[in-house]
């Protein structure tokens, strides 16, 4: 099941009744990170992104159920029938509380692809969360965090199953594009260029002046 400000095949009721987790396979989130405005489709590449696992996920009689991480008990957030605002805003709380008690994260970096790969997870609910804001061509990118659980739930007709290899794509926004600030000193320095011509060609016009009186000096004596 994937709960978040992004896309994903996996839409799953969290009451629906689901198999049991099969432990020997490996499991891995992929994130893909591109902005699309209409037409335009532009992969963001190296934006770091950053993840760690917020809760425990337990299969109990065909229910699967998620249960926070002693890191993350105070919270008091209950993934059950969770609504997308419900969950954008615990992303946010789960995402400050990792960043505030120093919780180590899984961190890499968006390929030219705009992708971003994590192997070998533990089963379980995790946040995840763009780094930083991210520049490229003269924009600015950025998105918010959101809930991905790995694994996740695909449906199947009337059945559901679990897919290993969890795939999610966050909306990326743009601001608009930035004007590239002048140089500081850029006034200065031209105007020091126009002086430094002023006085090398008083120099060349006296230089010569002096030549001429010389040479005028010379003739007549």
């Amino acid at each position: 099941m994937l709960i978040a400000a992004c896309s994903s095949k996996a839409e799953a009721l969290e009451n629906n009744v689901v198999p049991d987790i099969d432990d020997r396979k490996s499991l891995s989130l992929t994130i893909t990170y591109v902005y699309e405005n209409g037409e335009e489709k532009i992969p963001l590449r190296g934006v770091p992104f950053c993840t760690c696992r917020v809760s425990d996920l337990k299969v109990k009689s065909g229910d699967a159920s998620y249960e926070l991480l002693k890191e993350f008990s105070k919270t008091g957030i209950s993934f059950k029938n969770m609504s997308a605002d419900s969950s954008n805003k615990a992303a946010e709380l789960l995402k400050k509380v990792a960043e505030a008690k120093g919780i180590s994260l899984l961190k890499a970096r968006t390929d030219e692809d705009g992708k971003v790969r994590w192997r070998k997870l533990k089963r379980g609910m995790y946040v995840v969360f763009q780094e930083k804001t991210h520049t490229q061509s003269g924009r600015k990118y950025y998105s918010l965090p959101f809930l991905v659980s790995v694994p996740s739930v695909e449906p199947e007709g009337e059945v559901n199953f679990w897919k290993y290899s969890v795939e999610a794509a966050p909306k990326a926004s743009t601001d608009e594009k930035i004007v590239p600030p002048e140089k500081p000193g850029t006034g200065d320095k031209s105007e020091l260029y126009v002086w430094a011509g002023i006085l090398i060609m008083s120099s060349v016009y006296l230089a010569l002046k002096y030549y001429i009186e010389k040479r005028n000096n010379e003739i007549n004596i």
